[in-house]
């Protein structure tokens, strides 16, 4: 299915249907690219590890998005409750080291 901008650029091309078909599945196609993650997603991904108690994982985003450099204040607020709350001093010194 063609947005309604793809049909009217292609309206006035005077391309047969079938390349008029292939050109509009690359358009799609890159939309299909993998995107990166952004601080969001792994924050999302944090409060999943956080109800399914997953600490590997959790450790695992958090250092990702550390390394991504995507961290931002609902990251880092996120693993120094977390690890609060689960009395981790190690994982804990580390989530501060790399807030400061």
């Amino acid at each position: 299915m063609e947005s309604t901008r793809e049909r009217l650029v292609c309206a006035g091309d005077d391309l047969p249907v079938d390349d008029a078909i292939d050109e509009a599945a690359e358009r799609v196609g890159i939309v299909d690219e993998v995107l990166l993650a952004d601080e969001n997603i792994y924050v999302n991904v944090l409060k999943a590890c956080t109800e399914i108690e997953d600490f590997s994982t959790f450790e695992d985003a958090f250092r990702g998005m550390v390394a991504r450099g995507v961290a931002r204040s609902a990251g880092f607020g996120s693993a120094i409750r977390y690890r609060h709350k689960h009395l981790d001093p190690v994982f804990l010194e580390e989530v501060l080291d790399a807030v400061f």
